[in-house]
């Protein structure tokens, strides 16, 4: 009977023992559960911006194509405009030869500074000056401004 009692008791501990294992399991699985399901939930929203941000992208891949597109248009365009400059100043060079000959505007032949200076330093105002060298006054000014410079770095 003693050892009966003996083994019952046994028994009984390893059976306790046994609940008590099952029931710290069953916690720890509760436990684990969800924090399984918290990370599930975390998966599917990642997934979601995933598949957005895809989506996104093939949009601005396919507005960049279209871009890539026109511009290449304008460009063939603005070729095919400047080849029809080339060509119609062909054409009028051939049609005036002897606008070469004339002379040149008044804003387009060069005048050295040189020259501005010789005469604005015999004491020559700024419309004789002009009228001299056949300048404008904007170009007198900018060699006397020139001269100011000058004498500033000295």
């Amino acid at each position: 009977m003693k050892k009966r009692m003996r083994v019952t008791r046994h028994l009984m501990f390893f059976l306790s023992s046994l609940l008590m294992l099952a029931a710290g399991c069953q916690t720890e699985n509760r436990e684990h559960a969800d924090e399984l399901t918290a990370l599930r939930q975390q998966v599917a929203i990642l997934t979601r911006e995933l598949e957005d941000t895809q989506e996104r992208m093939n949009v601005l891949q396919h507005s960049m194509q279209e871009d890539r597109r026109e511009l290449s248009s304008l460009r063939a365009e603005v070729e095919r405009f400047k080849a029809q400059d080339t060509s119609a100043r062909v054409e009028a060079a051939k049609a005036q030869p002897l606008a070469s000959a004339a002379p040149q505007s008044p804003q387009v032949q060069p005048v050295a500074c040189a020259e501005v200076w010789k005469l604005l330093g015999q004491g020559k105002d700024e419309a004789t000056v002009t009228r001299t060298l056949h300048i404008t006054p904007e170009r007198v000014r900018a060699c006397e401004q020139q001269v100011g410079r000058a004498r500033l770095r000295r």
